[in-house]
């Protein structure tokens, strides 16, 4: 049986939804699904919203025109390649590197939104990588996401790390040297990446057993 499922978004909720920033990105490729048409109406801070595209369900969801509702909301809507970005006011283009991108790790052990410790100063955002290879360990993250243009955050040897030693992070591009930053005791040293286009990033130390390295508020940029 049609049901018909008046959508009713809510400053608040919209705003949850759509205004820090969005993003969605697909696999390629077509699918033929059964969607059911049954009037559902959009209403919008107390307005109904007048589409071209008719709002449908499918699987028990609800699915409405993303770019009218946003809109609708007042929020850019825009195509960076293959992904889809909504942002409104002022909200930062950019997230969280490990959020959106999972890495493939070799001779270290990494935790992630845990106490890290620099200068005693507290930080939560971010990840930390301890070597247990004593010759070279790294991270590599595999992006999807074309429309990346850097990354930024702060590296620092954490206070409670067992060595306290120094150690050069060298970053890789694509396979390609990028840069390279001498981590030790002492102030977090902040880091910018010129990464546009890149399928790749490697995060690469050597002799650095038992050192807590410290990836602070990690952002992806776009």
């Amino acid at each position: 049986m049609k049901r018909t499922l008046p959508v009713f978004m809510a400053g608040i909720l919209a705003g949850a939804l759509l205004f820090g920033g969005i993003m969605a990105a697909a696999s390629d490729g077509s699918k033929n699904i059964p969607v059911e048409y049954s009037g559902i109406k959009i209403i919008v801070n107390g307005k109904l919203l007048s589409s071209q595209l008719e709002p449908f369900t499918y699987d028990d969801k609800v699915f409405v025109p993303l770019r009218s509702v946003a809109e609708a909301l007042q929020q850019q809507v825009g195509w960076e390649d293959n992904t889809v970005i909504i942002t409104g006011g002022n909200a930062p283009r950019s997230l969280s590197l490990q959020d959106l991108f999972m890495p493939s790790c070799y001779g270290l052990k990494i935790s992630e939104n845990s106490k890290m410790l620099v200068d005693e100063k507290e930080y939560n955002k971010g990840f930390y990588v301890i070597p247990t290879n004593k010759d070279k360990a790294e991270c590599k993250f595999t992006t999807s996401f074309s429309g990346l243009k850097k990354i930024t955050g702060t590296l620092a040897l954490d206070d409670e790390s067992k060595n306290k030693g120094l150690t050069t992070l060298t970053i890789f591009i694509d396979g390609k040297k990028s840069q390279k930053i001498e981590i030790g005791p002492g102030p977090a040293v902040p880091l910018e990446i010129d990464a546009t286009g890149a399928n790749d990033i490697t995060f690469q130390v050597e002799n650095a057993v038992d050192m807590k390295i410290d990836f602070i508020d990690m952002k992806l940029n776009y």
